[in-house]
Order: structure tokens, then C-alpha cells, then sequence
């Protein structure tokens, strides 16, 4: 076993950025860092952050499969789905090395401290996972269909300041089209702070949550779903594009089989829509 991956796995925390860099030494660094190059993003971040990537060995031992990865300390459960770990090594991607505290990529903290641009920050990842491994399925669709509609509409280097963690930076290089986009990633993240607070409370058969908080998270879900296809709709016929292309393929998302989209349906149903308003 090598160096790199005796140190990431070992208890220990602080090492030296001095060591060498031997990024072959697990598949899932060096898929990770080959995208990167192959799309333009900048991997200054990843190499700076990867030596010094700390999985617990506790960790390791349970095997978890659920994967997390905290900026803060740049820490990462030990995960055994490869796609998983390609999705949160992403994540480390986008996190400054001198970061002292959560913020990564888009990320900002509003005037009350709380992280925004959640929403982009998970469907760039997933999006980027995705062109990674075509064969993934994401974790965050709605999200990742945002972003690759993004992404078709200004070209993918508009992600760029997402790998250099310059979140305003990110929203000025849409020109004339940010605001326009910040008010798409506000009503995401209405729908994603929404859809997962609600998901929480269903898994853990929380039923008193469920009664007291799921009919204002249910139609925070939906305030933020129609929000953000409206405002995308907006935008994409300000710029001349027939939208109707990106309608056919949220609708076709929504009825797909993916969990969270099940979800969604659902919460559609109980909000007694006979239909998706999109």
C-alpha cells in the first residue's frame, strides 16, 4: 500500500504538503482529477487538499457507504461506494485550502451566518460526478438537471470560480444573466433545504415532525421547484432558446424513478395538484 494511502487512512491529522503527490494511488482520485483537466477546471484545490485528506480509520473499519465531506477540516467518512467517494472528492475539489470554516465552492453565508447556494453546490458536484461516471446515478436531479441546463446555455467554464471556491466571482462571469441566475440558485436552495429537511423527518418515521412541519416543507418543496423552472424558463427565452426542449426533460425527470422524485410526486399528490405546474 503506498504512501499517500497509508497516510489518508492512518489516525493521525497533520502532515506536510511536502510529500509526494501519488495521485494513482486509488482509481477514484485519479478519475477525479483527469475530469477536472479534461473540462478546464483548475486541480489546485484537489492536489492541495488530497495529502492531507483525513478519513478516520474507525471509519474505514465500519466500511460506511454514506460518504461526507466537512470543508471545515477537510475530513471525509470512509465510504465504499466508488461513486460516492468520486462525488465528495469533488467536493474537496472545490474547498480553499485556507479555509477556516464550511464554505466551499458557490457557497456564501447570508447576514445570518447560514450557508447559501447549497442547491448549485450539490447539482455542480453531482453534475461533474456524473461526466465522470455517465453511469452514476445522481443524487441530487433536480439540481444536476439546473446545472447541465447551465451549463448547455453559457458553456461549462462558467464553473470554473466553483473550483477556485470565488462564489462571487462565479455569479459575475453570467454578465448581464446574474441576477437572473442568483435568483434561480435562491429558490434551489429553497427547494433543496426543503425536499431533505422533509425526506429526514419520512425516514425517520418522525410522524409528530411530519404533522407539525410537513405541510410548510411540502410546499416550500414545491414554491421552490416551480420557482426555479419559471425563473430558468425566463432566462432561456431572454436568450432566445426554445425552453420547451428543458420543459420536456424536468417533466421526464420528475417522472422517473428516481427516490426523490418519487418524493416529489407525493408531495404533489398531497398538496391535491392534479398536475406538475411546468
Amino acid at each position: 500500500m503506498s504512501e499517500l494511502f497509508n497516510k489518508i487512512f492512518d489516525i493521525g491529522r497533520n502532515y506536510s504538503k511536502k510529500v509526494e503527490h501519488k495521485i494513482t494511488d486509488r482509481e477514484e482520485f485519479k478519475i477525479v482529477r483527469d475530469t477536472l483537466v479534461r473540462y478546464g477546471m483548475s486541480t489546485d484545490f484537489f492536489d492541495i487538499n488530497l495529502p492531507d485528506l483525513y478519513i478516520p480509520a474507525t471509519m474505514h473499519e465500519k466500511g460506511a457507504v454514506t460518504g461526507n465531506y466537512n470543508a471545515r477540516n477537510n475530513s471525509m467518512e470512509f465510504t465504499t461506494d466508488k461513486y460516492i467517494m468520486i462525488h465528495e472528492l469533488f467536493h474537496m475539489a472545490s474547498r480553499n485550502p485556507e479555509t477556516t470554516n464550511d464554505l466551499m465552492g458557490v457557497l456564501l453565508k447570508d447576514n445570518k451566518g447560514n450557508n447559501t447556494g447549497m442547491g448549485f453546490n450539490e447539482g455542480i458536484t453531482d453534475y461533474f460526478t456524473h461526466l465522470a461516471c455517465p453511469e452514476y446515478e445522481v443524487a441530487y436531479p433536480f439540481e444536476e438537471k439546473v446545472i447541465s441546463i447551465l451549463s448547455e446555455t453559457f458553456g461549462i467554464k462558467v464553473f470554473t470560480n466553483h473550483f477556485n471556491a470565488s462564489p462571487n466571482e462565479f455569479y459575475a462571469s453570467f454578465g448581464k444573466d446574474q441576477l437572473f441566475v442568483m435568483e434561480i440558485s435562491k429558490r434551489l436552495d429553497l427547494y433543496n433545504k426543503s425536499l431533505h429537511q422533509y425526506i429526514d423527518l419520512f425516514q425517520a418515521n418522525d410522524l409528530a415532525g411530519l404533522i407539525k412541519y410537513g405541510n410548510k416543507l411540502a410546499n416550500n418543496i414545491l414554491d421552490g421547484l416551480y420557482g426555479v423552472c419559471n425563473k430558468l424558463y425566463d432566462l432561456l427565452e431572454l436568450k432566445g432558446i426554445d425552453s420547451s426542449k428543458y420543459k420536456n426533460e424536468i417533466k421526464e425527470l420528475l417522472e422517473s424513478d428516481n427516490n426523490n422524485m418519487a418524493q416529489i410526486r407525493a408531495i404533489i399528490g398531497m398538496s391535491n395538484q392534479e398536475e406538475m405546474k411546468l
